[in-house]
């Protein structure tokens, strides 16, 4: 199974289906939004002031 990883300590994955598909077999899982960060950096920056 691709999204199993299980030879390694660390797994690394792409979007909801990655996630739901490492939830069973992992203990944490941090979830980065990145791009919400950066559009919200970018309408912040932009504004007028």
């Amino acid at each position: 199974m691709i999204y199993n990883q299980q030879e390694f300590e660390i797994r690394m994955e792409w979007g909801l289906k990655g996630a739901e598909m490492l939830a069973p077999v992992s203990d944490v899982m941090i979830i980065v939004d990145v791009l919400s960060f950066s559009t919200c950096v970018d309408i912040a920056t932009q504004r007028e002031r």
